[in-house]
Order: C-alpha cells, then sequence, then structure tokens
C-alpha cells in the first residue's frame, strides 16, 4: 500500500502497488470494517506528505495521498468490463498474522 484516498480517519480506497507491477492502482471502494481497520491503521503512521495520481476504475485518474509502505494488503483481483481490485484484508509490517 502506498498511499489512500478520502479522509485519513476512514479512507475511501487504497492505493496499491501490486506485484510485478510498478503501476499505482486504486482499489474498489473499501467495505466499512475495512475503511475503521485501514483508518486506525493509518493513526499509527506518519502525516502524508505529498500524494499523486493513480487510475480508479470507472473514475480515471485521482489524487491520493501517500504513506510509507508499512502496510500490505490482501487483494482479488476479477475483472467485469475491467479489472477490479478488492481489498480483502490489511496486514501490517508483520504485526498481523497472514
Amino acid at each position: 500500500m502506498i498511499g489512500f484516498t478520502g479522509p485519513r480517519e476512514r479512507p475511501s480506497a487504497l492505493v496499491l502497488v501490486l506485484p510485478d507491477d510498478d503501476t499505482p492502482v486504486v482499489s474498489g471502494p473499501l467495505a466499512p470494517r475495512l475503511r475503521a481497520e485501514a483508518g486506525a491503521a493509518l493513526r499509527g503512521l506518519p502525516e502524508p506528505v505529498g500524494g499523486g495520481t493513480a487510475t480508479a476504475v470507472g473514475v480515471g485518474e485521482v489524487a491520493y495521498r501517500s504513506v510509507p509502505p508499512a502496510l500490505e494488503a490482501e487483494v482479488a483481483q476479477g475483472t467485469t468490463r475491467h479489472t477490479v481490485t478488492t481489498v480483502l484484508r490489511l496486514k501490517g509490517g508483520g504485526e498481523r498474522g497472514g
């Protein structure tokens, strides 16, 4: 995870760099439980400085705020008309079991 969209306390989506691909992608909207979990995890990180833009399916380029690479997310990718990246759960710096 390299960033997020929406408020830090309850992010709307995560910005991820997937294995074997350097292009940042925006996840689909987070489920309420994951929004709360991501907000709690982001509180423990330094305040975001800077950001960038990444492609969100069906929306186009969206701005995001960067975070240090301290969190990982388990994701599933599926396709309908476009590839959709869904966050299944968060994993933080070895603190959570996989």
